[in-house]
Order: C-alpha cells, then structure tokens, then sequence
C-alpha cells in the first residue's frame, strides 16, 4: 500500500517524541499538549492514507511532526542545562579539608594548608597537627595576591579591630564571630560560597569537639603578621 513507510517512519518518530517527553522534566501542562497532538493527527493519517486528499493531511503531519521535533530539542537543551548544573554543583563542593598532619605529609597537595581554626589563635585548644585545614595556593607571607596570602590578609584586617588602636580593643570576639570573619577570608582567597560554607560548618564541627561553642571566646587573639609588602 502507498505511503505505508511513511506511516512506520511516523509511528516511529512519534514513539520517540513522546518517550523524549515522557522522560524529560517539562511542565505537565506542556507535555500533555504535545502528547495530544500526536495522538490526535496519527489515527487520521493511517486512515486517510489512500485517499486522494493525502498531500495536505501529510503537510499538516508533517508541521506536526516539526512541532514535537521542535518540543524534543528545548526538552534535550534542557537536559544539557540540567547536567552541567548538576556537573557545576558537584565541582562547587569539590573541597578537601583534612588535618595539618595529614595534608602535610600529602604528597598530592600543591599548595599549602590553610588552619581554619588559625593556629596563632586556637594553639592551646586545638593542635596544629590536628588543626583541620584547607589547601590554598601560594606562601601566606610572601606570594603577595596568592589565595593563601589573601585569606591571611583579610583575616588579618579582622584581628586589627581586637589589637591595639583598634576600635575594639579589649574585646574578645566570640566564635561565632570568629567563623563569620573566616568565611570572609576564605572568600577573598577564592573558594566559592558553597565551598566557604562547608569548611566552615568543618570549622565548627572542631570547635565543638574540644568544648568550644558558638558563644565562647576565641582563645588568644594572634600577634601581627608581617606581610611583604
């Protein structure tokens, strides 16, 4: 019979249009509307395959076909889209946070490992070598605009504010505080937010192993850095 490849070729376009829907996230409302509309012109094709009429129902076919294939590729862009943000989330959280010790003796780490809970403050609670820390590039001291030596120097206008000729001078900031500081210094090292986030609630986890809380004071406010300048 005339035009039954058409017919087959058609059954099998629409079999895929509608398990592309099926398994994509769009809209309910949208999908039903495409489903319709292929289930509505397929019975109407078959039957009318052999009448003289033929040409303008497979041209409204056709503009049919063209609509799912168009729903088919915003529904696969989509997919992309997905992807990569599920690719960039998992990158975003990429972060290793181990202790001094151990990322000391990493032969795997390129840079250097960044106390959060910063050593000069937290010494006499928590070890060095136990101390939890992240990996940042660059010397903390010399490598001027380094992720290291960033995180430092923010750090460093925070601890300003506790030291002498500083408007808070004779405070002890809290832990809390403390953790909201080290955030912005992670940030100006350049971990994202996320990453930020998560070394400190690392951060925080330490703080309430060895009895410290978000209330209590920060054991020791550290002596001034000298930078290179």
């Amino acid at each position: 019979m005339p035009g039954i490849g058409v017919v087959k070729n058609l059954d099998e376009a629409a079999g895929l249009v509608k398990n592309v829907i099926k398994n994509a996230d769009l809209e309910e409302k949208v999908a039903k509307n495409v489903l319709d509309k292929v289930d509505e012109f397929m019975p109407e094709l078959k039957r009318s395959m052999d009448s003289p009429d033929i040409a303008p129902l497979l041209g409204n076919a056709m503009k049919s076909s063209d609509e799912a294939a168009g729903v088919g590729k915003k529904v696969g862009k989509s997919g992309d889209e997905v992807g990569k943000g599920i690719e960039d989330a998992v990158s975003d959280s990429d972060i290793l946070i181990d202790t001094y010790k151990n990322m000391r003796d990493n032969p795997d780490i390129v840079g250097q490992a960044h106390h959060l809970n910063q050593n000069a403050a937290f010494k006499d609670i928590i070890s060095k070598n136990d101390g939890l820390c992240v990996e940042l590039e660059g010397n903390a001291f010399k490598n001027i605009g380094s992720p290291h030596y960033s995180a430092h120097k923010n750090l460093e206008n925070y601890w300003n504010n506790f030291r002498t000729k500083g408007h808070l001078y004779g405070d002890i900031p809290t832990i809390s505080n403390y953790n909201s500081a080290l955030y912005d210094s992670l940030r100006a090292a350049g971990l994202t937010d996320t990453q930020a986030k998560i070394a400190v609630q690392s951060a925080i986890k330490q703080q309430s192993k060895y009895g410290l809380s978000g209330g209590s004071l920060v054991p020791k406010i550290p002596g001034k850095i000298n930078f290179k300048k």
